[in-house]
């Protein structure tokens, strides 16, 4: 199940129902992607929001490093795995998903700043309103790595888990009510208002997510004491 034309610079697999993975498989290069791979990600993430089957992605590379996507806008949750090296685009991509669980041998930076080079790819301003401005200065100014459990204290890293368990989580749930949920977090956080956030949920999702059959299956399961068989979303 590979989307349209897929070329696997980044591979994907599905390893539990209605999730994708999308691991970077460029060791020798700690998974750093080139500018191609780049666009190869744009289109899988695309694909991912537009097939509704699938209701979480997760992304992970093998053990020494980590590549992606920045600047990554869509309407399904997007879970970070990191597993080794998250520096630089890593770092961006971490800034800019969902969630983010980690392997005890994660490692965060931000170390543009020792190569002469700037992070402007969103992870700053991003990461500033996450952990706010000092945290954010001293990631940024110092190029230091930054471990597992301070990420979990900082409070942009979730939890040091499995992404598989967060995935399953997710996935179980009304992909209807995932999809709202996302945008109203998402919205407060870029626009700043959590009343604009508010009235922009009203508006754009509240009558699709109300007339929707994902609604009226889970009153249905609750009434009749049952898990819920959702349908895939239609929003």
């Amino acid at each position: 199940m590979d989307p349209p034309g897929y070329r696997p610079t980044p591979s994907s697999a599905f390893p539990p129902r209605k999730s994708s993975w999308s691991p970077s498989t460029a060791p020798s290069a700690l998974n750093a992607l080139p500018s191609t791979a780049q666009y190869e990600l744009e289109s899988l993430f695309l694909w991912y929001d537009t097939t509704p089957s699938l209701r979480t992605d997760h992304s992970s590379p093998p053990r020494t490093g980590f590549g992606g996507l920045s600047r990554r806008r869509g309407k399904k949750p997007v879970i970070a795995a990191v597993n080794g090296l998250a520096f630089g685009g890593g770092m961006e991509i971490v800034a800019n998903v969902d969630l983010v669980v980690a392997a005890e041998n994660a490692v965060f930076a931000l170390p543009e700043v020792r190569r002469g080079v700037g992070a402007m790819a969103g992870a700053l301003p991003r990461l500033g309103r996450t952990v706010g401005r000092v945290r954010a200065m001293e990631m940024g100014l110092t190029g230091r790595g930054v471990g597992p459990e301070e990420g979990v204290r900082w409070g942009f890293v979730n939890e040091v888990v499995p992404a598989i368990e967060i995935a399953v989580q997710i996935a179980a749930n009304s992909p209807d009510s995932v999809i709202v949920t996302r945008a109203g977090v998402v919205a407060a956080w870029e626009d700043g208002s959590a009343e604009n956030a508010s009235r922009m949920v009203q508006d754009n999702w509240a009558d699709a997510l109300n007339t929707g059959e994902n609604l009226r299956e889970g009153v249905r399961a609750f009434v009749e004491k049952r898990e819920p068989r959702w349908v895939d979303s239609k929003l």
